[in-house]
Order: C-alpha cells, then sequence, then structure tokens
C-alpha cells in the first residue's frame, strides 16, 4: 500500500503559509475546525449528514478531483479516514 496524497480539515489554516498571525485562538476551551465549501454536494443532504461523516466526505472530494486531474481513467482504490474523538460531543447527545 502506498500513500500518494493527504489532506486535512484543521482548526487552523493549514493550506496558506505558516505564521502565527493567521492562527486561530480557542473558544470556551475549543478549537473548531475550518469546515471546506461541500461543492457539488446539495444542502439538503448536508443537513442530514452527521458532523464526522461530512468532514469525512469534505476531506475526501479534493483528493477525488485531484486523482481525477491526473489520471482520468483511473478511479480511486481506496481513502482512509483518520480523526480523533470525531464524533463524541454527537454519541453523548445521543
Amino acid at each position: 500500500m502506498y500513500i500518494h496524497n493527504t489532506y486535512c480539515i484543521s482548526p487552523q489554516q493549514i493550506s496558506l503559509q505558516p505564521g502565527i498571525e493567521m492562527n486561530h485562538e480557542p473558544a470556551d476551551n475549543k478549537m473548531l475546525a475550518i469546515e471546506p465549501a461541500y461543492e457539488g454536494i446539495p444542502p439538503g443532504v448536508l443537513r442530514r449528514m452527521g458532523k464526522a461523516i461530512r468532514m469525512g466526505v469534505g476531506a475526501a472530494l479534493p483528493l477525488i478531483k485531484q486523482n481525477e486531474n491526473i489520471n482520468p481513467q483511473g478511479s480511486v482504490n481506496g481513502i482512509i479516514i483518520g480523526s480523533a474523538n470525531a464524533g463524541m460531543d454527537e454519541c453523548v447527545k445521543f
């Protein structure tokens, strides 16, 4: 298995050049992730997704688009999504 590309959704602006002036401060001791645009997903579908699923799909979409640009005939063989305590708030609420 080879990792060909990565993508990250984070509370900080990681896609830009690093700098202390772009770091976001925590609010109420929480760092909230900056959600992506979710291009191509209807708002009704997004509303019904849990946050962990929505963010996982948001991380996968740019990788799929990038793969289509590089290899139009090829498909993505798999995407590995990792998170730290994703969905814990939702589980507690349930």
